[in-house]
């Protein structure tokens, strides 16, 4: 063929403007300049004009989708194998597909960097930088950063960074940054943020999960986790928690959870703890706790609790706690307790205790004690 050059035992040149190097290269192809360099690369290749392969055997297999538009850049040991589209490029052993994985790429514009990145891909836009990353794509414009990851992902627009981010994910638009976060993921425009350690295994749609291990096992929508372990084993929508291990083990809407350890193991609705272990072990809707260990342990609604300990262990409706360690320990509805300790061992309804200590150990209904 014209102005073309093989070289190597078996090397063929045999369209236009082809250079070849390396024992059987280039056997079958027959697309026009294109550059072969490796023992057995760039074999059967066709309508891929313009590429580059270098690697042994690499670019077997090619073909583009868009008539001989080619383009290709392949450069590892095996990588590009059955690679089919138009201007893709990998680079590593086995990149953009090694002929054991599957059926490597079949879409256009497609990046990879690093072994078996983008083995499998189907869809274009897609980038990976990293060993393993985008193992295997299916869908377009998404990007994985790191050692293994996003792999196994189906869906577009999802962004994985960070070592074994973003693994099985079937949704769009999610965003996984950190080692292992973002895993197991299915749903719509979510964000999960793990700087540190493993994380993340969602579904839903809109939410976001920041810190190590941070909003995994989650189904529902428009969560936010902020914080070490926060935010785990969520199911419901527009909940959120800020603090190590905040806001996990939640069913429900509209939850809020500030503070380490604050707000788990909730199920209920629009329940709002503030401060270190508040309201954790809730059972009910429109709970609110405020301070250190408030409001933790309910089994009812409308119940508020504000001061450190206060409005812990209760069971019923609409009781109010305000004071240090005040209100624990109840049972009955429209308790109001007023004071450090005020209403301690409570039972009964619409008791009143105002004061440090006031009504404490108090049974019965419509009962008002004031003290020191």
């Amino acid at each position: 063929a014209s102005n073309s050059i093989a070289m190597g035992r078996g090397a063929t040149a045999a369209s236009s403007g082809q250079i070849v190097v390396g024992s059987n290269a280039g056997a079958g192809n027959t697309s026009s300049d294109t550059i072969v360099i490796g023992n057995s690369a760039g074999q059967n290749v066709t309508q891929s004009a313009r590429s580059v392969i270098i690697g042994g055997g690499a670019g077997n297999n090619m073909a583009s989708s868009g008539g001989n538009a080619g383009g290709y850049v392949v450069i590892g040991e095996r990588a590009g194998v059955n690679m089919t589209g138009q201007e893709n490029t990998f680079v590593g052993s086995g990149a953009g597909g090694n002929g054991q994985i599957n059926t490597g790429v079949s879409g256009d514009y497609n990046t990879g960097y690093g072994y078996l990145s983008g083995a499998h891909v189907v869809g274009s836009f897609n980038a990976a930088s990293g060993y393993g990353s985008a193992l295997w794509v299916e869908g377009s414009r998404n990007t994985a950063m790191g050692p293994s990851a996003g792999q196994r992902v189906t869906g577009d627009y999802n962004t994985a960074l960070g070592s074994n981010a973003g693994t099985d994910v079937s949704g769009t638009g999610n965003t996984a940054m950190g080692l292992q976060a973002g895993r197991y993921i299915s749903g719509s425009k979510m964000k999960v943020d793990n700087p540190d350690l493993p994380g993340a295994f969602l579904e839903g749609q809109i939410n976001t999960a920041s810190g190590a291990l941070a909003g995994s096992n989650v189904v529902g929508q428009a969560n936010v986790a902020n914080g070490l372990l926060a935010g785990r084993d969520v199911t419901g929508s527009y909940n959120i928690a800020t603090g190590a291990k905040a806001g996990s083990g939640v069913s429900g809407i509209g939850n809020i959870a500030s503070g380490h350890f604050a707000g788990e193991k909730v199920d209920g609705d629009v329940n709002v703890a503030i401060g270190n272990q508040a309201g954790r072990g809730v059972i009910g809707s429109a709970n609110t706790g405020v301070g250190n260990n408030a409001g933790g342990s309910v089994e009812g609604s409308n119940n508020a609790a504000f001061g450190e300990a206060a409005g812990s262990d209760v069971k019923g409706e609409g009781n109010i706690a305000v004071g240090v360690g005040s209100g624990q320990r109840v049972e009955g509805d429209g308790n109001v307790a007023v004071g450090s300790t005020a209403g301690l061992d409570s039972k009964g309804n619409r008791n009143i205790a105002v004061g440090d200590w006031a009504g404490v150990a108090t049974s019965g209904h419509d009962n008002i004690a004031s003290g020191r």
